[in-house]
């Protein structure tokens, strides 16, 4: 897995999560050089394994946008969570009860109302990840986590 975390200094830097002496908070980052930067306690970002149209990985605490075909534009913040789903037997089978698989997933949430979203994919197989674009992190660009269509 691939992080990033942002240092006093205001820069984003990327590498594997150190924690703290003593200490259950991730402090710092071991970047692929062999360094340890410090980052503030609670801006550490996961890669999601996802990229957005212009190739950029996406991570937790990014913030996307997506613009849909008849022109809207939607803002997500990119989050982890764990969700209980239920799986449903495919056609011609019999489920013996209900089906609940448990998911560590990645989620993104549309800040105009909170609605939790999976990534899918449209007809042709693409991804709808591929369809955004990162336009700024929570931690850098807070003036984006305007929810509810700007009324807060």
């Amino acid at each position: 897995m691939r992080y990033r975390g942002l240092t006093d200094k205001g820069e984003m830097v990327y590498g594997l999560p150190s924690y703290g002496f003593q200490s259950e908070e991730v402090k710092e980052i071991g970047t692929p050089d062999g360094d340890f930067q410090e980052i503030r306690p609670g801006t550490l970002g996961e890669y999601t394994g996802y990229t957005d149209r212009k190739g950029a990985g996406i991570y937790t605490g990014d913030i996307t946008k997506l613009i849909l075909p008849g022109g809207e534009v939607r803002l997500f913040e990119v989050g982890k969570t764990v969700l209980d789903r239920e799986m449903k037997p495919p056609k011609g089978f019999t489920a013996a009860g209900k089906n609940i698989v448990r998911l560590n997933t990645y989620v993104f949430i549309w800040l105009e109302n909170g609605a939790v979203l999976l990534p899918c994919v449209d007809s042709r197989g693409r991804c709808d990840t591929e369809k955004m674009e990162v336009v700024g992190n929570v931690h850098q660009n807070p003036e984006l986590l305007v929810r509810g269509g700007g009324d807060s």
